[in-house]
């Protein structure tokens, strides 16, 4: 009906605005959702709640650097402000519906997408590694494995790594998983506070998980505290382990929890 020169208006059930909109992906052309609906009301309890126009543009995907990576983009911005709220896009065979907002999240949708896919082309050839993906720009990667792995990753003469980098598009580099672990390592304060064993980080590191390691092992995961500690008591193994560490003056560690 709006391709015909009439306009109405369409009720649909959604938790939130841009789920209205992602409702029509698939149905009909990407490039043709701005033309059926340039305008998305929201009302939750009887209230409005947000108003988003829709509209279609050509440019570089926010989280994105690389000036031919340009295409046509749907932009959904608050009516009020105009500020922009979400892309949509198509990058690959699949359609990023990225949220761009202050809420958005640090890594773009793209390159967790993109991480995924190189790890899935490493594990066809090395299935039984340990492997982990960063994506460092839209055509830059490093990739951490078993040391022992390496090489077979890499293949002779780059042969190995090569097809991969063909088949994803992005240049790769490879280092071993140990090194990045040993690198990533800080140092940790242990103090004794009545019945507990307390791993000082600060008020900076409050919320943020971490690996905490005992002589370059792994020991456990735990979440910083509101006072930038994390407390154990001593009556359990893990603390136990700790004192012993501190006894033998082995080095205790952490590291950011990435997964």
């Amino acid at each position: 009906m709006r391709m015909a020169g009439v306009g109405m208006v369409g009720v649909v059930h959604a938790t939130r605005p841009i789920d209205a909109i992602q409702r029509i992906i698939g149905r009909v052309e990407l490039g043709m959702i701005p033309s059926i609906v340039d305008t998305t009301i929201y009302i939750d309890e009887g209230q409005v709640k947000a108003i988003y126009q829709v509209s279609l543009t050509v440019k570089v995907p926010s989280g994105m650097v690389e000036a031919d990576l340009s295409r046509p983009v749907i932009e959904i911005r608050d009516f009020e402000t105009g500020n922009l709220a979400h892309e949509i896009y198509t990058y690959g065979e699949q359609t990023i519906v990225m949220d761009v907002g202050p809420e958005r999240r640090e890594k773009p949708p793209v390159h967790r997408i993109a991480e995924k896919e190189i790890e899935r082309e490493i594990k066809k050839r090395v299935p039984q590694a340990r492997v982990k993906v960063d994506m460092k720009s839209d055509r830059r990667a490093t990739v951490w494995i078993d040391e022992e792995y390496v090489a077979q990753l890499i293949g002779k003469r780059g042969k190995n790594i090569e097809e991969i980098e063909n088949r994803v598009g992005i240049s790769i580099g490879v280092e071993s998983l140990e090194s990045r672990e040993i690198q990533d390592q800080a140092p940790v304060e242990v103090d004794l506070a009545g019945n507990y064993v307390v791993l000082q980080f600060g008020k900076e590191s409050v919320g943020i998980p971490f690996d905490i390691l005992v002589n370059n092992d792994y020991l456990f995961t735990a979440t910083v505290g509101k006072k930038g500690h994390i407390k154990i008591k001593k009556d359990i193994e893990l603390a136990e382990i700790i004192l012993e560490a501190l006894q033998k003056n082995k080095p205790i560690g952490a590291r950011i929890r990435r997964d």
